[in-house]
């Protein structure tokens, strides 16, 4: 199966601008900067936007991942049904792979609910410190959709992603939640359902493509 990178075109909607961004709740800041007080609430707001434009931007792969690097933590978690489970200079070569290519994508308005925080139980499967501390982190949920180019083939795909994100703005874990039996009836339709749907050709592809993101993150780093 040949892979395609991505080049991502992001609308973003009004209701996710400065004045949203501006709000705050009770609990006291964390950090300031432009003038607005940035509690863990509108600092999780803030990584969204910045994904989001990041992506969508028509920086070269080069200015994207130097931004990417400052938004995602270092040891970033990540999963989805194509990549599967990746972590750390991985997930930044899925990245840079999604990114070399050709794609149009489009988010959804992110609004006050699509912000939740995140309980200590949650918290401790990704970070027992941060946990332990008390910390407070917040889920964001991004709704989007991307059109591609995979093997000469059209992909229409639409993506949940979720976000953790920490006190500090930086994105600790990203899950990404699609229809996979649809986006392999699009990118490998001469393959037999049966084979196709499987599990044991899912994990092949996994496999592939991990062995792919690991080179290319020790490449991006």
């Amino acid at each position: 199966m040949r892979t395609v990178g991505f080049q991502s075109h992001v609308v973003l909607p009004a209701s996710i601008g400065p004045q949203h961004l501006a709000r705050t709740d009770s609990k006291k800041p964390t950090n300031t900067k432009d003038g607005l007080d940035l509690t863990p609430r509108t600092q999780a707001l803030r990584s969204a936007q910045a994904y989001a434009e990041t992506a969508g931007s028509k920086l070269g792969l080069e200015a994207k991942m130097s931004l990417f690097h400052g938004r995602f933590s270092a040891d970033v978690d990540f999963r989805d049904p194509l990549f599967g489970h990746l972590t750390g200079p991985s997930v930044f070569g899925k990245l840079a792979i999604e990114h070399s290519g050709g794609a149009e994508i489009r988010y959804q308005a992110v609004r006050e609910g699509d912000v939740k925080r995140m309980s200590s139980e949650e918290i401790a499967r990704i970070d027992p410190q941060a946990a332990a501390r008390h910390a407070q982190w917040n889920q964001v949920s991004l709704r989007w959709d991307a059109d591609y180019v995979v093997g000469g083939r059209p992909i229409h795909n639409e993506v949940e992603t979720t976000l953790s994100v920490d006190a500090e703005g930086k994105i600790r874990q990203q899950r990404d939640d699609y229809d996979w039996k649809r986006w392999m009836d699009q990118a490998v339709p001469f393959v037999p359902e049966l084979i196709r749907h499987s599990r044991p050709f899912k994990a092949l592809v996994n496999l592939a493509l991990g062995v792919v993101t690991h080179f290319k993150g020790r490449a991006v780093e």
